[in-house]
């Protein structure tokens, strides 16, 4: 029977370097692996029907992503002995919270993220928070807040507006935490926030997470 297999994982440690197509490789791997028959394409170039909804800058750990796998299981396997069966090809710093499977073909898409910086001694870096004052009264007002970007491919430079894109901005703790909107046309990027903040690697206590993603799912 196809179904889709919604899988719900973590990415820590020295993992938080794979690149979009090494964390798809390293699923693939991890499902064939235990046993479980993927569906492909159709076409000259068929390819396995997974998808990683929201790709994760490298650098960055993750927590509640999903990968969605188009796949045939025996109609008496459980989502338990899927995750077990998944979870042991899976390296230590790759940690499945949960496995759903649904009727027929699936997928979600992602519409908010938390973005956390951690500092170090919040409270004595006058500039970072600075910053972040400034970000969170900018959105609160509703103020356009413009960043380039270039387009390597057509080397054309853009200013683009990244209020709609920005939730909200607080403190916790030593954290500045920061919610992206996501849609269609994308969202904001790590190291934008990271230049608006003022935040390089020596001021980072831990690795950057992503946290608390909203799912939608769209049939």
């Amino acid at each position: 029977m196809k179904q889709t297999l919604i899988i719900k994982f973590k990415i820590t440690g020295n993992l938080r370097y794979l690149s979009h197509r090494e964390t798809m490789s390293m699923f693939q791997k991890a499902v064939v692996r235990a046993g479980i028959d993927v569906c492909y394409s159709q076409g000259f170039n068929p390819r396995p029907a997974l998808s990683l909804p929201l790709p994760r800058s490298v650098s960055v750990e993750s927590d509640g992503d999903i990968l969605s796998a188009v796949v045939m299981v025996a109609s008496d396997a459980t989502e338990a002995q899927l995750q077990a069966c998944i979870s042991r090809q899976l390296p230590v710093n790759c940690r499945i919270d949960s496995v759903s499977l649904l009727l027929g073909k699936t997928s979600f898409q992602p519409i908010s993220a938390e973005y956390v910086f951690p500092i170090i001694d919040l409270d004595t870096d006058e500039k970072v928070t600075a910053a972040a004052e400034h970000l969170r009264s900018s959105i609160a007002a509703n103020e356009p807040l413009f960043v380039e970007r270039t387009n390597p491919k057509k080397r054309v430079t853009t200013k683009k507006d990244i209020t709609p894109l920005i939730a909200s901005v607080e403190r916790r703790g030593d954290d500045i935490v920061v919610k992206y909107n996501i849609t269609p046309a994308g969202s904001v990027r790590v190291d934008e926030i990271t230049k608006i903040l003022k935040i390089d690697s020596s001021k980072l206590a831990s690795p950057i997470r992503r946290t608390s993603i909203e799912w939608k799912r769209k049939n």
